[in-house]
């Protein structure tokens, strides 16, 4: 009788000591938002899903601090602060700031703790329409054709074949944060 005492002991114990703690829970995009501030890293431009890098420098970076109150802060390299605010949108898969009475939203394409990347992503229709000439809804006249031309100013992985403007059939603008 006593092993069997000790066994369902020694289960009992066995079954309390492996109860998962249901609290832990993973941090909100909010509370990542606003643990760190934030340093521009690098702008990633995203052609058909290959991604090519263009390193900002510390020293020419502005860093954004976002509150917990919904107030963001950014500061320009020379010291300038501007501050305005922000909120989650999309079911947190966008982020609105307000700053200077301008008010842009992005869509969030990563957030970590070590890590932040956001801007704004084009299908191969408003591509092909904004190569047309023609008005893209929500953006503004000539950005699409802007950013294309841009890519020569960001490094692509070596072997990458160049595309023309009328293949591409996604494109992405990111601006990419990192811990300051």
């Amino acid at each position: 009788m006593k092993p069997l005492h000790f066994l369902l002991l020694f289960s009992l114990l066995l079954v309390a000591g492996c109860d998962k703690d249901d609290n832990d829970q993973a941090p909100s995009k909010a509370g990542q938002l606003s643990a760190v501030t934030w340093r521009e890293s690098s702008s990633s431009l995203v052609v058909n899903g290959v991604e090519g890098i263009q390193t900002i420098s510390a020293t020419s970076a502005d860093t954004y601090q976002f509150g917990t109150d919904g107030k963001v802060a950014v500061t320009k390299p020379g010291g300038i602060v501007t501050t305005g605010t922000w909120a989650l949108a999309g079911n947190d898969t966008q982020l609105t700031v307000t700053l200077g009475g301008q008010t842009q939203t992005q869509q969030i394409f990563a957030l970590t703790a070590t890590g932040f990347s956001l801007g704004a992503a084009y299908t191969q229709a408003q591509v092909q329409a904004a190569l047309a000439g023609q008005p893209v809804a929500g953006v503004p006249n000539g950005l699409i054709s802007l950013i294309i031309l841009s890519a020569g100013n960001f490094t692509f992985p070596a072997g990458t074949p160049p595309v023309n403007a009328n293949q591409i059939t996604s494109l992405q603008l990111r601006t990419n944060l990192v811990p300051k």
